[in-house]
This record gives C-alpha cells, sequence and structure tokens, in this order.
C-alpha cells in the first residue's frame, strides 16, 4: 500500500541534514518511517554500473549502506535496480514488520514507473513487476522524488561500486 513519508504533508517540521553541494538539504522522515536514498551510476552509456543506498531512521542515523555492480547496462534500469534492492533488503530487515518505508531517487522517471507501473516502457516492464511483487510484502511504502545534490551519500556508494566483484552491504 502506497503512502507518503513526505514531512511536508504531515505537518512536521521539515529537519534536514545539509548537503556538501548547493546548500540542499535532505530531510528527515517521520516518525514510524525509515527512509531509504537510493541511487545507479554510470559513466557513458552503455556502461558498467554501481547502484547504492542508505537506510536511515527518522532521527538521520544511518541503519545500513548497500553497493552493487550490476554490470553493463543503462541508466533507466540501474535506477529501477536500485529500487529494487531497497524494497528487497527493507522486506528482509527486521525493520519490515515496525516501520513504514520511504525511498528517495533523483529519477523521475523511475518514481514515476513504480508509482503507476503501466507508464513504464516495454523493455522494463519485467523488473518493474518485480517491484510491483515486492511492494505487496511492505505494508506501507512510498516513494519520491529529491534532488540529485540531497542524494550526495547514495550518489557516492553507486559512484564507488560500478567496478565491484561482489556486492557490500553494511547494518549497523
Amino acid at each position: 500500500m502506497s503512502g507518503s513519508c513526505s514531512s511536508k504533508s504531515r505537518g512536521f517540521l521539515l529537519v534536514g541534514i545539509r548537503s556538501n553541494r548547493s546548500g540542499i538539504t535532505w530531510s528527515l522522515s517521520p516518525i514510524g518511517w525509515l527512509k531509504f536514498n537510493v541511487d545507479g551510476s554510470r559513466q557513458g552509456q552503455p556502461s558498467k554500473v554501481g547502484v547504492g543506498g542508505v537506510l536511515r531512521d527518522n532521527g538521520g542515523s544511518i541503519l545500513l549502506k548497500f553497493m552493487k555492480g550490476i554490470g553493463v547496462t543503462y541508466s533507466n534500469f540501474a535506477e529501477l535496480t536500485v529500487v529494487k534492492e531497497a524494497f528487497r533488503i527493507f522486506f528482509s530487515s527486521q525493520w519490515v514488520s515496525s516501520f513504514k518505508l520511504c525511498i528517495e531517487s533523483h529519477s523521475t522517471n523511475i518514481v514515476k514507473w513504480v508509482n503507476n507501473p503501466r507508464l513504464a516502457l516495454w523493455r522494463i516492464r519485467c523488473l518493474v513487476g518485480q517491484i510491483e511483487n515486492l511492494k505487496m510484502n511492505v505494508s506501507k511504502w512510498s516513494i519520491s522524488h529529491i534532488l540529485r545534490e540531497a542524494n550526495d551519500v547514495a550518489d557516492g556508494l553507486a559512484k564507488g561500486d560500478a567496478n565491484r566483484d561482489d556486492d557490500l552491504l553494511v547494518v549497523f
């Protein structure tokens, strides 16, 4: 079931963690929500791609980070793959029964396709279907757009991983 983790829409004070770029801030999630910031990174199109994400609680503390190389592909596939990984990791975690999930991505296409799978391009519908199956296992979730400048931790994880031979998951 989709929901909203936007602090603005729930009447909460928007508290942020200042990014290193442009003064744009990352905002905390409301109580009861965990926030997964995700990103995919590639150099050229298509090329080797890395994906990464960071899961934080409503106080901004990092609960886990992951990095994964996914081979040679194009950006939309990478951005969908990292959303799929976020749902998969959250569904397998100790937090799935106690918290709602908010995912933030800088890709407006990915946000649109996860929220409305019928709009997805035909060549990625299989991956969108896999995400649909994972979404059914999370009681309440949302996905929203975030500016790239406020997503610098996930961006750094993705950029550092395109040439990895193994996956990395660190739980704090």
